[in-house]
């Protein structure tokens, strides 16, 4: 892997998740836990924009109608408890950290912590504006798609980054 960016990451080195325990007691002894199969819906599928008016209602439905084609199950996140094993300073690549200014899932002190704990030199953040949780498709995707741009063809780290996003 030669560049990492992490889009809208829970990642929150201060939150220890519980797991389920690995077998189900109450069935056969050999019985492990998966998490049931959810049908998606067009409502679950569009729980990520929050923000009135960065989505036509046009886009969004559209937007809903393939992530139902694509994800006709509901993700399930039973398995929290797996960023427990996260150690940001093992990260030895180029990492640029981008979430959504108004991301309603986005802990931004969490943010700060995991960008000044990257065992990486070569690291960026950036705050798409007006966004929520889905700012790929929102009304500031150009900066979005600049800023992921902008970092992974930069010559000169952040200044690459901010220069391709306006900011400098």
């Amino acid at each position: 892997m030669s560049d990492l960016v992490l889009y809208g990451t829970i990642y929150d080195p201060d939150v220890v998740y519980p797991r389920r325990p690995l077998f189900d007691v109450s069935a056969s002894s050999t019985s492990t836990y998966s998490a049931p199969e959810v049908a998606n819906t067009a409502e679950a599928s569009l729980e990520d924009f929050t923000i009135p008016g960065t989505i036509t209602r046009e886009a969004a439905l559209a937007f809903s109608s393939l992530a139902m084609t694509c994800d006709p199950i509901k993700a399930a996140w039973d398995d929290l408890h797996e960023f427990n094993e996260c150690d940001p300073s093992r990260v030895a690549v180029p990492t640029l950290i981008i979430s959504g200014a108004k991301d309603p899932y986005v802990n931004w002190s969490a943010q700060l912590a995991l960008l000044r704990g990257l065992g990486t030199e070569d690291k960026a953040m950036y705050c798409v504006p007006n966004s929520d949780h889905a700012a790929h498709v929102l009304e500031e995707r150009d900066a979005f798609v600049g800023a992921v741009a902008g970092f992974l063809s930069r010559r000169d780290g952040i200044r690459a980054l901010l220069r391709e996003v306006g900011g400098g």
